[in-house]
């Protein structure tokens, strides 16, 4: 490989890793969830079932979106139809506001639930 090569090789890697990890948690649940390059419309969802989570649970807000997405696909191998939006959503309703928790808990209970 050319010298030249190597440094295009290299620069697009890193251009990748820094686009990569600069999108938002929102983003990047809708984007698992989806398995597709979500809308605006669809990442816009994610964020606000997210936001209140900021305030509500103990871990940091990309933790609680991979748990959210996890728990969703836990229940679709129950042939339940959950994903990491809905579970957002009803791990946001569990939580009263003005109560910080750990969001991965409540996840797990709410599984536990919904699979009965």
């Amino acid at each position: 490989m050319k010298k030249l090569d190597l440094v295009v090789v290299v620069f697009a890697a890193l251009t990748f890793a820094s686009v990569a990890a600069a999108q938002s948690p929102a983003f990047n649940v809708a984007t698992v969830d989806c398995q597709c390059s979500p809308s605006s419309a669809k990442v816009a969802a994610y964020n606000a079932a997210l936001s209140p989570l900021r305030r509500k649970c103990t871990e940091s807000i990309s933790k609680v979106a991979a748990e959210a997405w996890a728990s969703g696909q836990d229940a679709q191998k129950y042939g339940l139809h959950q994903n990491g939006l809905s579970i957002l959503r009803l791990t946001n309703t569990a939580i009263p506001n003005g109560i910080r928790m750990s969001c991965a808990g409540i996840m797990a209970a709410l599984l536990i639930l919904i699979e009965k």
